[in-house]
C-alpha cells in the first residue's frame, strides 16, 4: 500500500511504503494510478442531485482502488475502497 503525505507542492511526491521499505519519489502517473493521495475528488452518485458526492481527498491507493479522507485527514465513508471509475476530480466551480 502506498501512502503519501499531503504535500501542497506540485508533483512529484515522496512515497513512504508501509512495509518499511525505503522512501521514494513517485512522479505523477508513473505508479499506474489516476489519482494520487491529496487529490480532491467526488464520488459519482446517482442519488445526489449533482450526480456527485463530496468533496473528499484521496488518502491511499492500493490494489487499483482508493480510500478517501475528509479535509482533516480522517478516514471517510467507513474506509471503503473505490475504483477509479467511481471517482472524479472535484470541480470547485461545479460545472
Amino acid at each position: 500500500m502506498l501512502v503519501r503525505h499531503r504535500n501542497p507542492e506540485p508533483r512529484p511526491s515522496f512515497v513512504f511504503p508501509r512495509d518499511g521499505d525505503k522512501p521514494l519519489i513517485d512522479r505523477y502517473g508513473e505508479s499506474g494510478y489516476d489519482f494520487t493521495p491529496g487529490d480532491k475528488v467526488d464520488i459519482r452518485s446517482s442519488s445526489a442531485t449533482s450526480g456527485r458526492e463530496g468533496p473528499y481527498y484521496i488518502q491511499a491507493a492500493e490494489g487499483g482502488k482508493y480510500t478517501l479522507s475528509d479535509e482533516h485527514g480522517n478516514a471517510a465513508k467507513g474506509g471503503n475502497q473505490y475504483a477509479k471509475d467511481e471517482l472524479v476530480l472535484h470541480d470547485e466551480f461545479g460545472s
